[in-house]
């Protein structure tokens, strides 16, 4: 069986990151357009934050506009790119949070992108999702490393796969609230996120009910 990934200490554009593996996905007009695959700092105090925080200051129906010019490419496409680094950075496993939203921002041209979702019913080495659905004006965050059926009500869960990755399913939802909250969030709100437990950060911001994932039901606790 896959041991789950070390949590080896990388550098990162001049710092040291932490190698946890993550997905970000952006779902508009019904339809995956981003499925960003990330190697470092996926962690809910990392990439989490990072993407909440970036959520706080952008304009998401901008953002909705640019998607449009993003376009899936398969794997012999993206064999024949040389100097990609260069040419494409969005390829790399760094690209992720802040700087791939604003690249897609200001994006004036179409943009080639490798589709990762796949990633998330490794529920092993996913160790967090994050998903920004347009249509729904919502950010949502999982947690992987989960040997637990996923709710009915999780967006991964038709791509569970057990007896592929070891017993385990794709990440559960821990977290999800709407762009318009966000954006009233202050520094000191932001700064909670994953330094703290996921249940007293929702007291942090009064979020007074959340779905509960159960794998057959939908039950709405208080968390206040």
């Amino acid at each position: 069986m896959k041991e789950k990934i070390d949590k080896e200490l990388k550098i990162k554009k001049g710092k040291v990151s932490m190698g946890t593996r993550n997905v970000t996905i952006i779902v508009s007009d019904k339809e995956v357009k981003v499925a960003q695959y990330g190697q470092f700092d996926g962690y809910y105090e990392g990439l989490g934050k990072e993407l909440l925080d970036t959520i706080r200051v952008t304009d998401m129906n901008n953002l909705k506009t640019q998607l449009s010019k993003c376009k899936f490419i398969n794997q012999e496409e993206s064999d024949t790119i040389k100097d990609w680094e260069n040419t494409h950075p969005q390829f790399g496993r760094t690209f992720t949070g802040k700087e791939l939203i604003d690249f897609i921002i200001n994006s004036k041209t179409d943009i080639q992108l490798i589709n990762s979702e796949y990633f998330v019913a490794d529920g092993l080495f996913c160790e967090y999702a994050y998903v920004l659905d347009m249509d729904k004006g919502v950010f949502e965050a999982y947690e992987g490393f989960n040997k637990k059926e996923v709710g009915v009500r999780n967006r991964f869960k038709k791509k569970a796969n057990p007896s592929e990755y070891g017993g385990y399913h794709p990440p559960k939802k821990t977290f999800q609230a709407k762009f318009s909250e966000i954006q009233e969030y202050s520094d000191e709100v932001l700064d909670k996120f994953g330094n703290v437990s996921m249940k007293d950060f929702k007291n942090v911001i009064k979020l007074k009910e959340f779905i509960e994932e159960s794998p057959t039901t939908e039950t709405k606790i208080s968390v206040v």
